[in-house]
């Protein structure tokens, strides 16, 4: 629970840069007091090039003022691994707002992980000259800032530096460039809803006001924009390793009538990264506040239950249908066995295409079988029980509430445990 602030602190991170470990720490300290205390924070010295901020800011421009035809050709839902163009009314968020803007997502561009889980794959890219390399060298840039704040949490937290590191090397982290249209007919009034992020946390650059943070009075706080500074607020997931050490504070977009244009980066780990209060944060006094969820398949149910295209209705994605259609085969990671398949949905159609059919989803159950045993080490990969695909889950899994905010969903996948105690899935 963040405390009552009445500002969102400022840290200046160059030390995080300094070859002198205790002048990271002295840092690092100033995160984690701004990740307990208020979930939400501006950086400075960051070592960003502004002029990249500019080059994004200006392809945003030119991609926006297209005729809607034009961004069509490279609509969201004729991707692999959820990028591309967002217009507005796409997203529908859980109170059925429907908020005046449109998007561009860019993902981690992966041609060779396509099939393997959603949000992975390559990145679908407009015609438009000079917006692939814009938002290409700004998403490298600042991924290469997300990972040394993911060094810099872990020394706020007495942990070594290195801690997420295992766990960074295909994240599906995902940079959103969103712009808000000038509205004349905008009053200053709350837009989309409080809410927290999904992911680990959340770099944000924007050109105009507008965000608000509540801070543990309820009260909603101003964090406009600070020249040469990024706001980074702590996400969803985050919070669940910590046990609730760091906070993910909710937040809004107050609807104004100025046009806007802000480039989110959400921050997140491997998709498969199981993610549970970690055991320096769980104590006889503190025990463990929230289950155990998998880091690709939290992001992938919280989009689903947001995106028109992913609908149940709409036949699920391009990347669902592929598996029927054409498209290289379903696949789980290198070297996925039939078990380890029980954590990809799409993997797991495809397996059962081969055998021949799928269940029926009156069939599907989203509860842990209790006749289950864990098979013994050698034992013959056992006959898989109906799944419970991502889209559906989102649908009909219960959770906790995350942070106050968006709906977070706990035990996507009901035998995550098992995996995990495989060696089959990557705790962090």
């Amino acid at each position: 629970m963040p405390k009552a602030f009445d500002a969102v602190p400022l840290v200046d991170i160059a030390g995080l840069f300094d070859p002198d470990l205790r002048v990271r720490a002295a840092v690092a300290a100033d995160l984690g007091r701004a990740a307990r205390e208020v979930g939400f924070l501006y950086v400075t010295g960051h070592r960003l090039p502004a002029r990249l901020v500019a080059e994004l800011r200006a392809a945003a421009e030119a991609f926006f003022a297209q005729p809607l035809e034009a961004k069509m050709q490279s609509y969201i839902g004729r991707s692999a691994n959820h990028s591309g163009y967002v217009p507005e009314g796409e997203e529908v968020f859980a109170s059925g707002k429907i908020d005046r803007k449109e998007a561009y997502d860019v993902n981690l561009d992966l041609p060779e992980a396509i099939g393997e889980a959603p949000m992975l794959g390559p990145n679908l890219w407009p015609a438009l000259p000079g917006f692939r390399q814009a938002a290409s060298a700004y998403y490298e840039a600042v991924s290469a800032l997300a990972r040394r704040l993911f060094g810099g949490f872990a020394l706020a937290l007495g942990l070594p530096e290195d801690r997420f590191e295992p766990h960074l090397s295909r994240p599906p982290s995902q940079l959103r460039l969103i712009h808000y249209p000038f509205d004349a007919e905008a009053v200053d009034q709350e837009g989309i809803g409080a809410h927290t992020d999904y992911e680990f946390f959340t770099i944000l650059h924007s050109t105009a006001p507008g965000l608000e943070v509540r801070n543990g009075a309820g009260d909603w706080v101003d964090a406009p924009p600070v020249p040469g500074a990024f706001v980074v607020n702590i996400g969803d997931m985050l919070e669940v390793w910590t046990n609730g050490e760091f906070t993910a504070t909710a937040h809004r977009v107050r609807k104004v009538s100025e046009e806007r244009y802000a480039f989110p980066y959400f921050a997140t780990c491997d998709y498969p990264t199981v993610v549970e209060p970690a055991a320096p944060f769980v104590t006889r006094d503190r025990p463990a506040r929230y289950g155990r969820l998998v880091s690709g398949e939290h992001l992938y149910a919280q989009t689903v239950n947001t995106f028109r295209y992913l609908a149940p209705s709409a036949g699920g994605s391009p990347y669902e249908r592929r598996g029927a259609g054409g498209g290289p085969p379903l696949r789980g990671p290198p070297g996925c066995s039939e078990l380890d398949a029980w954590m990809f949905p799409e993997a797991l159609d495809h397996l059962r295409q081969r055998r021949g059919g799928r269940p029926d989803p009156g069939d599907l159950d989203p509860e842990p079988r209790p006749d289950r045993r864990h098979p013994d080490p050698g034992e013959p990969a056992p006959t898989l029980a109906p799944a419970q695909p991502a889209r559906l889950l989102a649908r009909r899994a219960g959770g906790r509430r995350l942070g106050g905010g968006r709906r977070g969903r706990h035990g996507l996948w009901a035998r995550a445990d098992e995996l995990v105690e495989l060696g089959r899935l990557p705790a962090l």
